[in-house]
Protein backbone atom coordinates (compact mmCIF):
# COMPACT_ATOMS: atom_id res chain seq x y z
CA UNK A 1 0.00 0.00 0.00
CA UNK A 2 2.85 2.39 0.80
CA UNK A 3 4.33 1.64 -2.61
CA UNK A 4 1.11 2.79 -4.28
CA UNK A 5 1.25 6.10 -2.42
CA UNK A 6 4.88 6.58 -3.37
CA UNK A 7 4.05 5.86 -7.01
CA UNK A 8 1.32 8.50 -6.89
CA UNK A 9 3.65 11.06 -5.35
CA UNK A 10 6.20 10.40 -8.09
CA UNK A 11 3.61 11.20 -10.75
CA UNK A 12 4.04 14.76 -11.98
CA UNK A 13 0.44 15.06 -13.17
CA UNK A 14 -0.91 13.82 -9.83
CA UNK A 15 1.18 16.37 -7.94
CA UNK A 16 -0.08 19.11 -10.25
CA UNK A 17 -3.72 18.21 -9.64
CA UNK A 18 -3.08 17.76 -5.92
CA UNK A 19 -1.45 21.16 -5.45
CA UNK A 20 -3.90 22.88 -7.78
CA UNK A 21 -6.84 21.60 -5.79
CA UNK A 22 -5.20 22.43 -2.48
CA UNK A 23 -4.34 26.01 -3.47
CA UNK A 24 -7.79 26.62 -4.94
CA UNK A 25 -9.56 25.34 -1.84
CA UNK A 26 -7.30 27.32 0.46
CA UNK A 27 -7.88 30.61 -1.34
CA UNK A 28 -11.65 30.00 -1.47
CA UNK A 29 -11.89 29.38 2.28
CA UNK A 30 -9.63 32.34 3.04
CA UNK A 31 -11.96 34.57 1.01
CA UNK A 32 -15.07 33.20 2.73
CA UNK A 33 -13.46 33.73 6.13
CA UNK A 34 -12.13 37.25 5.61
CA UNK A 35 -14.75 38.81 3.34
CA UNK A 36 -17.55 39.27 5.93
CA UNK A 37 -15.21 41.29 8.15
CA UNK A 38 -13.94 43.38 5.26
CA UNK A 39 -17.40 44.10 3.87
CA UNK A 40 -18.97 45.02 7.23
CA UNK A 41 -16.09 46.77 8.98
CA UNK A 42 -14.15 48.40 6.16
CA UNK A 43 -16.80 48.92 3.47
CA UNK A 44 -19.69 49.41 5.96
CA UNK A 45 -22.08 47.12 4.12
CA UNK A 46 -25.04 45.55 5.98
CA UNK A 47 -24.74 41.92 7.08
CA UNK A 48 -27.71 40.83 4.93
CA UNK A 49 -25.96 42.13 1.82
CA UNK A 50 -22.77 40.30 2.77
CA UNK A 51 -24.81 37.12 3.19
CA UNK A 52 -26.13 37.52 -0.33
CA UNK A 53 -22.60 37.94 -1.66
CA UNK A 54 -21.43 34.77 0.09
CA UNK A 55 -24.49 32.91 -1.18
CA UNK A 56 -23.74 34.01 -4.73
CA UNK A 57 -20.13 32.86 -4.46
CA UNK A 58 -21.03 29.54 -2.88
CA UNK A 59 -23.78 28.94 -5.46
CA UNK A 60 -21.30 29.57 -8.25
CA UNK A 61 -19.10 26.67 -7.23
CA UNK A 62 -21.53 23.83 -8.04
CA UNK A 63 -22.88 25.70 -11.07
CA UNK A 64 -19.35 26.16 -12.40
CA UNK A 65 -18.48 22.54 -11.71
CA UNK A 66 -21.59 21.41 -13.57
CA UNK A 67 -20.84 23.68 -16.52
CA UNK A 68 -17.22 22.53 -16.68
CA UNK A 69 -18.25 18.87 -16.70
CA UNK A 70 -20.27 19.31 -19.91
Amino acid sequence: MLGSYLALLRSRSFRGYMFGGAFTSTSFYAYLTASPFMFTQILHRPATEVGRYCLAVMSGVPIGSFAASR
